[in-house]
């Protein structure tokens, strides 16, 4: 695998970082984690994102300080992969960093964040996703009111504060839709001609 890293074609070392995050040892230890540590601090664009993804497939904690940093920093491609990459480690390690990626300058990034963190069952998520239903990105927010929308009666506050502020149609409906569904509310189709 070593060799294959300095391999000209692209594809080889691309298959190669892939292989270095998925390397177990008969114990279940991940075996390439220092090869992939050295690797994110040099690597560039395609390369960079891979190393990134394998350093999340080996759940490795030792991959943490590198992940998190990136989860903040300007490359919205390389953020985007760290939030991805987290989303292979336990719960409570990767909370802080998906939190993190929120305050990304770019909305993509915040979006990916949104998702990362709808998946998790702490109790710090449902404020932190609030909170987006307040970003400057009407897609973010738009997303924020979806993923609001799994946690219940619990939400229903954040989303009636927005919604009697909010501007955008689109958003609008989304928290519409997400208090609907809380409460159980299913609207009936819009008749057509002739069906009544």
């Amino acid at each position: 695998i070593a060799l294959a890293l300095t391999d000209e074609e692209r594809e080889v070392r691309l298959t190669a970082v892939r292989s270095l995050g998925r390397l177990r040892s008969a114990e279940g230890e991940a075996l390439g984690v220092p090869q992939l540590i050295a690797l994110a601090e040099r690597a560039e664009d395609e390369m960079q994102i891979a190393v990134l993804l394998g350093l999340g497939e080996t759940s490795d904690p030792r991959a943490l300080p590198i992940l998190r940093p990136l989860v903040r920093s300007g490359d919205p491609k390389a953020a985007v992969a760290a939030i991805d990459a987290r989303g292979a480690f336990a719960e409570a390690r990767r909370i802080d960093a998906l939190i993190d990626g929120l305050s990304h300058p770019v909305a993509e990034v915040v979006k990916s964040a949104v998702r990362a963190l709808g998946e998790c069952h702490d109790g710090r998520v449902l404020a932190h996703l609030a909170v987006s239903l307040d970003h400057d990105a009407w897609d973010v927010r738009r997303l924020a009111a979806d993923v609001l929308a799994r946690y219940g009666d619990i939400a229903t506050p954040p989303l009636r504060a927005r919604l009697a502020v909010e501007d955008d149609p689109l958003v609008r409906e989304a928290i519409g839709r997400a208090l609907e569904s809380m409460a159980g509310v299913h609207r009936s189709p819009v008749p057509t001609r002739g069906s009544y």
